[in-house]
């Protein structure tokens, strides 16, 4: 499909910097240690003062980048968190402690922010290791599941012990403007998007990104979990929007062209399922599957996501009766 996706922005905020988006809306970018290097927060007007849009990374550079937005602005009076990873609330309980304010998440996210934090519900590295192994990870990248200490206590302060729940069908005000809750899934558990149609702009973050696709995963705490078919019928949401809203994405740039590009992302996934519906072993495990769904050599934190990614489309595709599925003493097998 020839892409008719737009980007209004050209300049992109340097980190500590504000880029101005509209009169009430404003762009901050922080850097990521991960080759996906950057992740987009916003500002928006709230009265004598400003709301936040996701918190960033837990470390050093950001809390710096952040003292330095603060020499800008002073008053914060709305801390909003999209979903519970960890470039998102990461800083949470940092901001909601310095300017006295109540994370604003959905429930679903926060209760899984503090499960991931304390390896509990069946989050933690021996989870993700004997999940990863069952589905046919071998070699030095199951060994690096093995000895690497939770990264998410690393990169989240400790999550907040108290929230306001936000929830879809029930508006947010912000600055006295009705902003329109939206719930995704697939990407994260209960995963809240904004829209505003006054301003006709809507805060996707991850669940529509411009240029990548967002990662769809299972988990070992959901092992027959459909995540695709929840993340596909989630984006399908963005088309009741007007099409020439403005998104404001978690990574990359803003955009319009929600139609087109949730369109791209349909075939996306279609193609890759096509992948395994062709690739040319009748049986196979998920590892098998990293070749041919990955054209690139991926290094450790990329294949944590790439190895849930091909469970996904696996189950998905399980779930559709299209392949089957044998678990053979703990391990998982899958047939054409």
């Amino acid at each position: 499909m020839k892409s008719v996706v737009e980007y209004p922005f050209s300049d992109k905020p340097n980190p500590g910097e504000i880029l101005k988006i509209n009169d009430e809306i404003f762009w901050i970018r922080m850097p990521l240690p991960f080759a996906l290097d950057h992740i987009n927060l916003w500002l928006i007007k709230n009265h004598d003062g400003y709301a936040f849009i996701d918190s960033g990374f837990n470390n050093f550079e950001t809390k710096e980048n952040w003292n330095s937005i603060f020499n800008k602005i002073t008053n914060f009076n709305r801390l909003i968190i999209t979903h519970y990873h960890p470039d998102h609330i990461g800083n949470a309980s940092w901001l909601a402690e310095k300017f006295g304010l109540t994370s604003e998440i959905s429930q679903t996210e926060y209760l899984t922010a503090h499960a991931q934090y304390q390896e509990s519900s069946g989050f933690g590295k021996d989870s993700i290791y004997n999940f990863f192994k069952s589905h046919g990870l071998i070699g030095d990248g199951l060994e690096h599941f093995a000895n690497t200490k939770s990264k998410y206590k690393n990169s989240v302060e400790a999550p907040p012990s108290k929230f306001n729940r936000i929830i879809e069908g029930v508006n947010l005000k912000i600055n006295d403007k009705d902003w329109k809750l939206i719930s995704g899934y697939g990407h994260s558990p209960e995963h809240i998007s904004l829209y505003n149609k006054d301003l006709s702009v809507l805060v996707s973050g991850d669940m529509l990104l411009p240029k990548i696709s967002t990662n769809v995963s299972v988990w070992p705490n959901d092992p027959n979990g459909n995540p695709l078919e929840l993340f596909l019928k989630s984006i399908t949401k963005f088309n009741e929007l007007p099409d020439d809203t403005l998104v404001l994405p978690s990574h990359g740039f803003p955009f319009k062209g929600i139609k087109n590009r949730v369109e791209q992302l349909k075939n996306h996934h279609q193609e890759r399922l096509d992948d395994v519906m062709n690739y040319d072993k009748s049986s196979f495990c998920a590892y098998d599957l990293l070749k041919v769904l990955f054209h690139r050599e991926l290094d450790n934190h990329q294949l944590f996501f790439a190895m849930g990614e091909a469970i996904a489309h696996i189950n998905f595709l399980w779930h559709a009766g299209k392949i089957q599925r044998e678990i053979k003493d703990g391990n998982y097998y899958f047939s054409k």
